[in-house]
């Protein structure tokens, strides 16, 4: 029973990543969180070139994960890609997937 319960949280935790990922999209500090729908996109991308801030949805690249200084037609520009929910956004998207795990870590602990 215990085992169980144990699977059923770890799938619960799961189940949303299974649907696509969720970025923030928008421009500069008018973000909202969205569910990218299409298959073609796997990743957040974060895009910041002269003070502006872009945030949406995007497919695979060639420089994977991480993040990239470019020079697009004269403007120094940086342009960061991540796999996971929300990573595009603030801090605290890290901080509540942290309190996610801990908190799967005691109930784990408790019922076993």
């Amino acid at each position: 029973m215990k085992l169980i319960l144990l699977a059923a949280c770890v799938l619960l935790m799961s189940l949303g990543s299974a649907f696509g990922i969720k970025c923030y999209v928008g421009r500069s500090s008018n973000y909202e969180l969205k569910d990218c729908q299409s298959s073609l996109f796997t990743k957040c991308a974060k895009i910041t070139g002269s003070g502006i801030v872009t945030k949406s949805c995007s497919g695979d690249s060639i420089f994977g994960d991480g993040c990239q200084q470019l020079n697009a037609f004269g403007v120094q520009t940086e342009s960061c890609l991540c796999s996971t929910d929300a990573c595009n956004g603030a801090a605290t998207s890290y901080v509540s997937r942290m309190l996610a795990v801990i908190l799967t870590a005691i109930t784990a602990r408790a019922v076993m």
